[in-house]
């Protein structure tokens, strides 16, 4: 069995906390009627084969469909402004490039939200000949989006790293680190090996140097550390103020 097909995966996308969904192969529609409702483990053996979506009921998919690569850019800026999630990015899912879609999570259900559709000049005719055109949704209650299958216009797998993420770090015996956490592991061994903020903002690509500020603590706690240090090797420490706190801790 692949992979990817919704028999292998399902079990595992649930137990990231997805709802996952059978996808009819060569298409984007569920395999199952009321999938809305869920109950993924009924359908596990029927559809073992079948292509794998996730509901977005408690999973919100802000579905950039843009075909103009410099205006996802921008919106995707606009959403992690709004979401507070630079430094956390939502997983990603890459169908049609550059189209893609952010998931993240809530705790309360809300209905789709929409833009009109715009049409841009990268925007090209479907095989009928007719233009679509770019918008913004939020795909939420009672929609589905597919994650694991062969995207139907490009012939090549949509793109995601749920299941590889998951899978790389069972394997490393660290089932709770995040994508982040690997960042902010990065960024503090620069701070305390003396690397400088203006080197880590570029390294981390920080537009702003304030989101790399909050590393500063990390060298701050660096030089104490130093301060200690010396201050045991060059006096007499019951009879010399520490130089800790000379430095103001």
């Amino acid at each position: 069995m692949a992979k990817k097909t919704f028999g292998f995966i399902a079990q595992n996308l649930a137990d990231l906390g997805y709802e996952p969904v059978p996808i009819i192969r060569g298409e984007k529609r569920p395999a199952v009627d009321k999938w809305q409702a869920g109950g993924w483990e009924t359908h596990t053996q029927q559809f073992e084969t079948n292509y794998t979506g996730l509901l977005t009921r408690f999973n919100p998919g802000v579905d950039i469909d843009v075909s103009d690569e410099e205006l996802v850019q921008a919106i995707r800026a606009i959403v992690f402004d709004v979401a507070g999630c630079h430094e956390m990015p939502p997983p990603r899912r890459i169908g049609n490039a550059p189209r893609e879609l952010l998931l993240f999570r809530t705790e309360e259900e809300f209905a789709k939200v929409s833009t009109a559709a715009y049409v841009l000049k990268t925007d090209k005719p479907d095989i009928t000949g007719k233009v679509k055109g770019s918008k913004v949704e939020i795909l939420a209650s009672g929609q589905q989006f597919v994650a694991y299958a062969i995207h139907p216009d490009t012939g090549k797998p949509y793109v995601t790293i749920f299941y590889a993420w998951n899978t790389a770090r069972q394997r490393a015996g660290l089932p709770d680190v995040r994508i982040h956490d690997l960042r902010h592991s990065f960024a503090s061994i620069l701070i305390n090996s003396g690397r400088s903020l203006y080197e880590v903002q570029h390294l981390l690509g920080h537009a702003q140097s304030k989101t790399t500020e909050r590393y500063a603590h990390l060298q701050r706690e660096t030089l104490l550390k130093a301060a200690n240090v010396v201050a045991t090797l060059v006096g007499n420490a019951s009879s010399q103020r520490p130089l800790v706190r000379l430095l103001g801790a």
